[in-house]
């Protein structure tokens, strides 16, 4: 494992700090496979690390109630910035994968 890689042990502590509400996020986030996808590699896996980092911090505010506007402002935003990166990071794989196909056809 890559030192940059998300690890098991960094979504549980990120379940452990926010909870339900947290695990609501992933299981909603987990229902588009393009997640699934972008989380396979390391641009997908640093951009969830970052996302993460503010969802969390955003999610226990709101669940403690002292969220101001602009947390839940970022945490629209998050999710958005989320959404539209793993649209392009899925692209990129297809791309990629698309070529490789192509080299392994004509190495044959």
């Amino acid at each position: 494992m890559e030192k940059d890689e998300l690890t098991t042990g960094q979504l549980e502590s990120f379940l452990r700090k926010t909870g339900k509400r947290g695990a609501d996020a992933i299981s909603i986030l987990g229902k588009n496979a393009q997640f699934i996808n972008s989380i396979s590699t390391v641009l997908g896996q640093e951009l969830l690390k970052d996302i993460t980092i503010v969802v969390g911090e955003c999610l226990a505010k709101i669940y403690y109630e002292t969220a101001t506007e602009e947390d839940r402002a970022d945490f629209r935003s998050a999710k958005r910035i989320l959404e539209r990166w793993m649209g392009i990071i899925n692209k990129q794989k297809e791309l990629t994968d698309t070529v490789n196909e192509i080299n392994r056809i004509k190495t044959k």
